[in-house]
Order: structure tokens, then sequence, then C-alpha cells
């Protein structure tokens, strides 16, 4: 009398997790990432490089304005001090719009949203707002320098 055996092979199936990982095309997703890292990078320089070329042509320019005769030394460094915040701020501004749209960031609606608290922020501030305009043009005029007692 034979016997006969039955064999049964188990075949082993992968977890949710292992098939989910099998799937990912890795090499797109690095592709992705250091794509995106060199934009950033080459934004980062870029904006660095229009940053220093600014400052050093607004430092020349003033250093020239500040040479003439009659001109008030407070008030030139008063200028110059508030034009390279400017420039510092508009870089920093673009260069964050331009960082947030590389990463994928509706930057649209966040100009929208932004520009919304401001009027908000201006209407409540009309005071203040007034108050740094006037000083501004005090300044650009010439009638009180910085130091001046008042």
């Amino acid at each position: 009398m034979k016997h006969l055996f039955l064999t049964t092979t188990m075949t082993t199936q992968p977890s949710a997790w292992v098939r989910y990982f099998q799937r990912i095309d890795w090499s797109q997703i690095l592709d992705k990432v250091l794509g995106t890292t060199l934009e950033i990078i080459l934004f980062s320089v870029l904006f660095l490089l229009v940053n220093s070329i600014g400052k050093r042509l607004i430092n020349r320019g003033f250093k020239s304005y500040t040479s003439r005769p009659g001109i008030s030394s407070t008030r030139a460094k008063t200028m110059h001090t508030l034009s390279i915040n400017v420039l510092g701020y508009t870089v920093f501004f673009f260069y964050l719009y331009a960082v947030l749209s590389v990463l994928g960031v509706p930057v649209g609606s966040l100009l929208a949203g932004a520009g919304i608290v401001g009027i908000a922020l201006g209407l409540g501030a009309q005071g203040f707002v007034a108050d740094v305009v006037t000083g501004f043009f005090i300044l650009l005029e010439g009638q009180i320098d910085v130091g001046d007692a008042v």
C-alpha cells in the first residue's frame, strides 16, 4: 500500500507596508528632492549676490553724496541706513517668494491674504502710518536732522 503524501507549499505574502514601499519610485523622489534643493541653493546664491551688489551701489552712492558740501552727516547716515534696510527687506521678500514657489506653495493666495491683512492693519493704524510717512518726509526734505533738539 502506497501512501500518498500531499505536500503543501506555503507562500508567504509580503505585508502591506512592504508592498507599499516596493511600489514607490525612489529614483524619481531623489531626483525631485535634489532638483528642488539645487534650485533653492541657486536662488540663495543669486539673491545674496543681488543683495551684495545693491549694498555696494548704495554705499558708493552715499559716499559721493556725503562728500558734497552742505550735507548733514546725520541725515546722510539716516537715509543710508533706511536705504540699506529697504533693499534688504525687498530682496528678502522676493527670495521668500521664489523659495515658496519652488516648494510648490500657492504664493498667490498667500499674497492675497497678506494684502487683506495689510489693509486691515493700515485702517487700524492710520495715525501711526501717518506719523511714519510724515517723519520720512521731514528727513527727506531736511527740515530736521537726527540729533537736532526740537
